[in-house]
């Protein structure tokens, strides 16, 4: 990620933007929301399958998933948030839906 977007236009501002450099589409999305869930305290699991969607009177509350082989219901106060990749390659995604510095094609 191009260092520092505003809070807003594509997320937290990541000012450093490591070793490697700057990130782009999808490492940039993943790179944002971890940094937020650090900042959070949110535990981030890695080798958890989601399963289902836990769904009450309309809202989804939670999500079922299988982790090291057993079956969990993880509840959500606020809000679950599904992050499936392949956004950075959708140009009509972006251009709706990106700020105009993101937005581009290719």
């Amino acid at each position: 990620m191009r260092p520092p977007l505003e809070m807003g236009h594509g997320g937290p501002p990541i000012t450093d933007p490591g070793p490697q450099g700057p990130h782009w589409g999808g490492q940039s999305l993943i790179m944002q929301l971890l940094t937020a869930c650090g900042a959070a305290g949110v535990e981030v699991w890695t080798s958890a399958a989601l399963t289902d969607l836990v769904v009450e009177e309309g809202r989804v509350v939670g999500v079922l998933v299988e982790r090291s082989g057993e079956a969990l219901t993880v509840p959500a106060a606020k809000g679950v948030l599904l992050a499936a990749g392949g956004f950075d390659h959708n140009n009509e995604m972006r251009t709706t839906y990106s700020h105009p510095v993101v937005a581009h094609d290719g």
